[in-house]
């Protein structure tokens, strides 16, 4: 028997498994990434794909349903490979039950799934801003990038500064009307 009484057999199986992938796969490019400050998407894709991102997620929000300890489980074996790493997975538990604790499968889905890239509204020259959407749409267009969004479940998508504002626009009233119907309040 484990020597926490939190962690049941189930829990303790998924720890072997974090453990052994974390010294495969992510102990062995740990100084690598940690001196070129990359992120390792493909990684974080193939945690993703394993259910190490966000297990304590509803089964409707992506995630398998197996509680925060499984959460907490995951961090702690991702951290002793690479502790950098290991935030990636606890900022996306974070994010995530907030926003599916407070919505809708159908609202928080998209919002799981955007990024975008800024550039501060005011005082970015607009050839600066322009200049930087056309060069993302080059590289999105590319067959490595399309494919790398593709191997973590994405479509890249390029808007030009004022779709992408109107976008946010969209989103943000449509989560300030979750938040107001959920009656979401700071405490």
């Amino acid at each position: 028997m484990h020597p926490n009484p939190y962690i049941d057999a189930d829990l303790q199986t998924l720890a072997d498994s974090v453990r052994r992938f974390a010294a495969e796969r992510v102990a062995p490019g740990f100084l690598a990434r940690d001196k070129s400050r990359d992120l390792d998407r493909l990684l974080l894709a193939e945690m993703g794909e394993l259910g190490f991102i966000c297990p304590e997620l509803p089964e409707p929000f992506g995630g398998l349903g197996m509680g925060c300890l499984a959460a907490g489980v995951i961090h702690e074996a991702i951290a002793r490979a690479d502790l950098s790493f290991s935030y990636l997975n606890l900022l996306a538990s974070l994010n995530a039950q907030i926003r599916s604790k407070y919505g809708a499968p159908a609202v928080v889905g998209p919002w799981l799934k955007k990024f975008g890239v800024w550039a501060p509204p005011n005082g970015t020259p607009p050839e600066i801003t322009a200049r930087l959407t056309r060069e993302l749409n080059k590289a999105l267009a590319t067959a490595t990038l399309k494919q790398r969004f593709a191997d973590l479940g994405a479509e890249p998508a390029s808007l030009d500064a004022a779709a992408f504002r109107k976008l946010l626009a969209v989103e943000g009233r449509t989560l300030a009307a979750l938040i107001k119907d959920r009656k979401i309040v700071v405490e």
